[in-house]
């Protein structure tokens, strides 16, 4: 998360274009889970205890992409199945992917997006810089 708050510095001390420059790659970005609306409860009993799942995750990350010339996501028979704009592909098929493809693993989902929109994410207020900014 360090990666983040570098990031946000970065993107609130220069402008768009110069961002853009300084990072000509694509990012993986995990928006945050929500969370799951609670279960109604049962009564509680002055002895007892409640385990709580946090069922979501708070804090979204952005993973830096080396590319070649083109990207392509391949299900290599995954058993939580691999999505391509929330379509399960077929065990052992490829597709080739775009910036604002939407890629699954499982429970996992990443949008692959520019260093342009990374910068809107980070100056807008969003998730991302909110919790980079909570970690300092």
């Amino acid at each position: 998360m360090d990666e983040v708050t570098d990031y946000l510095r970065k993107a609130r001390g220069v402008a768009q274009a110069t961002f853009q420059q300084m990072h000509p790659h694509h990012f993986l970005y995990k928006h945050p889970k929500e969370a799951v609306a609670d279960r109604p409860s049962e009564p509680d009993i002055d002895y007892a205890t409640r385990a709580m799942d946090l069922n979501f995750d708070p804090m979204p990350t952005i993973t830096q992409l080396v590319q070649g010339d083109k990207l392509t996501l391949r299900d290599n028979k995954a058993a939580n199945g691999t999505f391509h704009n929330r379509r399960r592909l077929e065990p052992g098929s490829s597709r080739s992917i775009r910036l604002g493809d939407t890629l699954g693993f499982g429970a996992l989902e990443l949008e692959l997006i520019d260093a342009g929109r990374l910068y809107q994410l980070l100056r807008a207020g969003s998730p991302l810089a909110q919790g980079a900014s909570q970690l300092r």
